[in-house]
């Protein structure tokens, strides 16, 4: 029996076959090239606090602001949004749909609701929620943002920071302050400069610095003395020694460390 038909025949199949079958490069580059989820980089986060004077006085509102700036929608599964916040959100007054979860201390993760539908290029999700206490200052604002995709077989991608983070200045009575009976002035580098300015100058020097009068209010120059310099030669003897005008007799008048 002559074979020779049915070789023929197997290898124009498997000709026909390999031309059909998919390559896997080719696949990949495709996936690459569409991707389903947005990139780290195109996410953005603002945080701001919305007051700090509730009803009950002892709980602040705030508002996290999720924006989509990439080319493809932000889904409504398959990504989770981990940070770190010293006050513990009350999940029930998340208004958004998204679920704030503390995992340990002061570690969160924000992963999408039930509810949540597909953020578009170009849009955002506003996430007001209340926490205890106060926040007034930016050491209080959320911080460490960082998002985990899951591969397309519900696997985690490596974890990508979110670094376009902007924190809105407080400005507002109800931002700066812990309650309506508040007056603690909210410390600031200016406030500090000119509690500290006798201090923090080289007073060796002698000079005059700018302080706010503390019962009229009013800006005044303060005379600070005249400081010992820095030693520029230090010798140790024995028991004791007694200290002599004309000890100190010249200085290096610049700063030393």
């Amino acid at each position: 029996m002559n074979s020779r038909p049915f070789l023929l025949l197997a290898a124009a199949l498997w000709i026909a076959a390999a031309g059909v079958l998919p390559d896997p490069s080719s696949a990949q580059d495709a996936l690459a090239a569409s991707p389903t989820h947005p990139r780290a980089e195109h996410l953005a986060l603002h945080w701001a606090v919305d007051t700090n004077r509730l009803a009950d006085s002892g709980r602040f509102r705030a508002t996290l602001t999720l924006r989509n700036g990439g080319a493809v929608p932000l889904r409504g599964e398959g990504w989770t949004v981990y940070f770190n916040f010293v006050r513990q959100i009350d999940p029930e007054s998340v208004t958004a749909p998204v679920n704030i979860t503390r995992v340990n201390g002061n570690f969160y993760k924000m992963t999408p609701g039930a509810e949540f539908s597909p953020l578009a290029p170009g849009t955002a999700l506003s996430i007001s929620y209340e926490a205890p206490f106060s926040a007034i200052k930016r050491i209080d604002a959320p911080a460490g943002f960082y998002v985990v995709f899951a591969g397309p077989g519900g696997e985690p991608e490596p974890p990508a920071v979110i670094a376009d983070v902007t924190i809105e200045p407080f400005r507002r009575p109800e931002q700066r302050t812990r309650g309506a009976g508040d007056e603690w002035p909210v410390p600031t580098p200016a406030r500090r400069y000119r509690h500290n300015c006798p201090h923090s100058l080289p007073m060796r020097w002698g000079g005059w610095c700018p302080r706010r009068g503390r019962r009229s209010g009013a800006m005044a120059l303060f005379r600070f003395p005249r400081m010992p310099p820095s030693a520029t030669r230090t010798a140790s003897r024995p028991k004791r020694a007694s200290l002599r005008r004309g000890w100190l007799r010249s200085w290096d008048d610049g700063p030393r460390s």
